[in-house]
């Protein structure tokens, strides 16, 4: 049984019920309860909100994180933060009498050690993310949205190529465009089933990544069709990467066709101002498109030629 990426361990469950009721039941055993007129609810209030949106922080952290240092070092400095809180508000319910300075130690100590243990937690967490924005810099570059994510091949959507497109066209950076498009795909999943069709896009989506470089962007554009935006001002480098591209691509018995735009043409067609972004983002695509139209239709014909003779 699992609670997000992991098992639900049942000896942290039985440690925080543990800790939840013992200081309640030793204070039950030892201490006189406030009568009501003297309790501050506001504080109890306030106090418990800050104790559920604690112990709220440390099932998420749980859920949403895999095992590792990091990970152990948040929900440690959580686990004593939330800890912490949970004794102010039974503090707040309790007559405490002259507890000793040892007792004073252990009441206040879990809040400041927990907040100490989460902050450098954090600072691990930074060095941990330089290492895994660097892993996907090619799929994310500047912004990272999981809204704008394909949840099939975990690269951006056409939605995420728009917010980059833009970005780039509003710096003046220089780049290229290149299109990727999978031959007989339909045929491929007649042939082998939607699930093995998913599957070879996903497999796809992870070799263009790996064959790009860290400076350029790669998009799920729509169905079986991918972007590149290649970071060059180079007209002639442009069709070499994606001929590479392309060639490794074939090597692992992957078939696809490409076709681009190179810098100078994406200039040309930007340089009217007028225009605004979403029309901006149609022409490239157009373009695009009814380039890579254009090759398909030409190997159609050499095929059906080759076929003939």
């Amino acid at each position: 049984m699992k609670f997000g990426v992991n098992p639900i361990s049942w000896l942290w469950v039985a440690m925080s019920i543990t800790s939840l009721l013992l200081p309640l039941m030793l204070m039950f055993q030892f201490l006189p309860i406030k009568d009501s007129i003297a309790v501050d609810w506001f504080d109890i209030v306030t106090e418990g909100a800050l104790f559920v949106v604690s112990f709220c922080w440390l099932l998420v952290v749980y859920s949403a994180r895999p095992k590792g240092n990091v990970t152990s070092l948040l929900l440690v400095g959580l686990s004593f933060y939330t800890f912490g809180c949970y004794l102010d508000i039974l503090d707040e319910i309790f007559i405490r009498n002259d507890l000793g300075i040892a007792l004073n130690i252990i009441e206040k100590l879990p809040t400041p050690l927990g907040l100490t243990i989460l902050t450098y937690g954090l600072w691990q967490w930074r060095l941990e993310q330089r290492v895994i924005n660097q892993q996907l810099h090619n799929r994310e570059q500047f912004i990272r949205q999981h809204y704008l994510v394909d949840p099939l091949t975990q690269l951006n959507d056409i939605r995420g190529f728009e917010v980059h497109l833009k970005h780039s066209l509003d710096k003046g950076s220089k780049f290229g465009l290149v299109m990727f498009d999978l031959d007989n795909f339909t045929e491929f999943n007649q042939t082998h089933g939607m699930a093995n069709g998913d599957k070879f896009l996903n497999e796809v989506s992870h070799w263009l990544s790996y064959r790009a470089r860290n400076c350029d962007l790669i998009c799920r554009y729509a169905g079986d069709r991918f972007i590149a935006m290649i970071d060059s001002s180079d007209d002639y480098f442009v069709p070499i990467l994606a001929q590479e591209i392309t060639e490794s691509l074939t090597a692992q018995k992957i078939q696809v066709s490409s076709s681009w735009m190179l810098p100078t043409e994406i200039q040309s067609v930007t340089n009217n101002q007028c225009f605004e972004d979403e029309i901006m983002l149609f022409r490239l695509i157009g373009v695009l498109n009814q380039k890579m139209e254009t090759i398909k239709f030409s190997n159609t014909a050499v095929n059906k030629w080759k076929l003939q003779c």
